[in-house]
Order: structure tokens, then C-alpha cells, then sequence
């Protein structure tokens, strides 16, 4: 089931404090995926995380 989302309309009320909420939940639930945590586990150390990544994406440096 997908949470329902807050609309934040630019120079409307509490927007900008919206659009920060929605950015994190989104990051939040991004990493809590099945996918995500097995392709990048916890036990991955700071620098081989984005060593990962690269090579996931398929890009180099």
C-alpha cells in the first residue's frame, strides 16, 4: 500500500517545510525497500558504498 503524499503548492502556506517532509519520507521509504537493503547492506562500509553504487549503475570514474 503506498502512503498518501501532502501536495505542497509553492508560496502556499507551509510549502517549503511540505516539500522537506515529502523528500524524506521518500529517501526513508527508498532505502527501506527488499531491493535497495539487499544490493547495499548496513554491514557495507563508507567506502565501498559508493564504490557500489558506481558499479550497480553501470558507470565508472
Amino acid at each position: 500500500m503506498r502512503k498518501q503524499r501532502k501536495i505542497a503548492i509553492v508560496n502556499q502556506g507551509n510549502w517549503q517545510q511540505q516539500l522537506e517532509m515529502n523528500k524524506r519520507n521518500f529517501a526513508t521509504a527508498f532505502v527501506q525497500r527488499s531491493a535497495f537493503a539487499l544490493a547495499y547492506p548496513t554491514s557495507t562500509s563508507p567506502g565501498t558504498f559508493p564504490d557500489t553504487l558506481f558499479t550497480n549503475a553501470g558507470a565508472s570514474r
